[in-house]
């Protein structure tokens, strides 16, 4: 039997090499593609928690709710304390989809999840006091989600 000589054993270093890399390769789009599922699970998390804390906190307080309530269809029915604390819920409310908006483009956020949202974002574009309420918000807003919320209205 002839001894191996050295070309031939880099030779099988290469190919052992070679399939080392490409398991690796594989191992790592697994991994990539698991990270992106966490990423997206607690993108949605996130969103889900940000939602929540401002629909309980207006069905928790009655006060609150009946602001948001008379707010959301004519402003002048609020005091001037009624207006701020409205003023406020709906600048969370502009803030917490704009957060939802920027996941999206970041392809981060589940594209059922946004759809959903989308429409939330024109349900809330379509409220009869958003004409009085939005120039106070929009300054403070994201200039690609200030005319995507105003597209709504050309839907």
């Amino acid at each position: 039997m002839k001894k191996p000589t050295l070309s031939e054993f880099a030779q099988v270093a290469e190919v052992i090499a070679a399939v080392a890399v490409i398991i690796s390769l594989i191992y790592v789009g697994r991994e990539l593609q698991s990270n992106t599922a966490a990423i997206r699970a607690s993108s949605l998390q996130s969103v889900s928690n940000a939602s929540a804390d401002i629909l309980l906190s207006t069905a928790t307080d009655s006060a609150l709710s009946r602001i948001r309530q008379i707010g959301d269809e004519d402003l002048s029915g609020l005091t001037d304390a009624e207006a701020y604390r409205y003023h406020t819920l709906i600048r969370q409310v502009w803030l917490t989809l704009q957060n939802v908006y920027f996941q999206n483009e970041l392809e981060v956020i589940d594209p059922r999840v946004w759809s959903g949202y989308a429409r939330i974002i024109c349900d809330a574009w379509s409220h009869p006091s958003t004409p009085d309420t939005w120039p106070i918000h929009r300054h403070t807003l994201d200039s690609g989600f200030a005319e995507f919320v105003e597209q709504c209205s050309s839907q």
